[in-house]
């Protein structure tokens, strides 16, 4: 799935030279493509690496492995950042396009070296449609049938469906308050820089206190960073608010819930559990993209944080109902070697 996902990089940003080529590199459909291509194809990123991990990871070692993985995955964002407006300024949108290319092509080969059969993994080549389809009609049937612990977990996820909302809204405020898209990669660097803070920080939390109460502290941190954006209006305000709230609250919020999760989903149900979360959760995104989208002409741009942000303190909400409707069932989905284990 990682080689698709390179590959399909690969695809997205030709074809989007080659629109850029014809229409216009300020066209509305060519930003639109790499934005949208973008987020679909990180999500799916995010989503085989967290089965992968779980697959690949011992129980008592999830937490130090998710702060890891947040670690490793904040460094590309780092570089990337660094090198977006040298690159663009000196070798223009075509020439940027060109490099992504060639650094995707650059990771693809590196990872087609690895063996994936010594990771004891199954690969694409033996999943046959048949399987495909039959798989996919479990997932749900499987998420009917533990309907309470989906939704507790999708209202777990928010921060990234918002943050990936405000992925969208980020530009045009910048824009809007005077910045340029130099300002918008130093947000991104300094994003970068207290995720990874939070990937050496969470994991010690995590061995002493791992609960819903320690996620909902921090869904409520991303949200009122969203809040505090609206209220003032200033790009230097912005520029500090931005990265030190979402920094903190969504890869802690994500380390978090995957690990809470991860401990608590037999490895057997694993694989099922994710992909459905995953996909509720981008279809959640989509909509509220959707609605976002449809108002961002209607609408002050402060407005659209206040509703980005309620959306997360609506879900902390919704997810402690929930935790206390599944407690009083008795447990999450049981391990067959923890038959007794329950929420915390």
């Amino acid at each position: 799935m990682l080689k698709f996902c390179i590959f399909a990089t690969i695809v997205l940003l030709s074809f989007s030279s080659l629109m850029a080529s014809l229409y216009g590199t300020g066209n509305l459909a060519v930003l639109s493509i790499l934005l949208i291509g973008g987020d679909t194809i990180t999500s799916l990123v995010y989503s085989t690496q967290r089965a992968l991990q779980q697959s690949i990871s011992r129980i008592s070692l999830m937490g130090k492995n998710n702060g890891v993985a947040e670690i490793t995955s904040q460094l590309p964002s780092m570089i990337g950042s660094i090198m977006a407006v040298p690159i663009i300024i000196y070798v223009g949108f075509f020439g940027a396009i060109v490099f992504a290319i060639f650094i995707s092509i650059v990771s693809l080969v590196l990872l087609s070296r690895i063996h994936e059969q010594k990771m004891k993994v199954p690969t694409e080549r033996s999943l046959k449609p048949k399987i495909l389809v039959g798989g996919y009609l479990e997932t749900f049937r499987f998420l009917k049938s533990n309907i309470k612990i989906t939704l507790f977990i999708v209202t777990l996820n928010f921060t990234f469906v918002c943050l990936m909302v405000s992925n969208y809204l980020s530009p045009v405020y910048i824009y809007e308050i005077g910045g340029n898209a130099g300002d918008l990669a130093i947000v991104e660097f300094l994003y970068s820089i207290f995720a990874i803070i939070s990937g050496l920080i969470i994991p010690r939390f995590m061995e002493r206190w791992l609960s819903p109460a320690l996620i909902w502290v921090f869904m409520v941190l991303f949200a009122t960073g969203n809040i505090l954006i609206a209220m003032y209006n200033s790009l230097s305000f912005f520029m500090i608010v931005q990265p030190l709230f979402f920094g903190l609250g969504n890869p802690s919020t994500r380390m978090l819930r995957n690990t809470f999760v991860m401990e608590r989903i037999p490895h057997e149900s694993s694989g099922k559990f994710f992909a459905g979360i995953s996909l509720i959760s981008n279809m959640v995104r989509v909509c509220i993209m959707i609605f976002m989208t449809s108002l961002i002409n209607i609408l002050p741009l402060q407005i659209l944080w206040k509703i980005n942000g309620a959306l997360v303190l609506g879900a902390v909400i919704l997810s402690v109902y929930l935790s206390q409707e599944i407690k009083k069932t008795g447990n999450f989905i049981k391990r067959k070697d923890e038959p007794n284990e329950k929420t915390s």
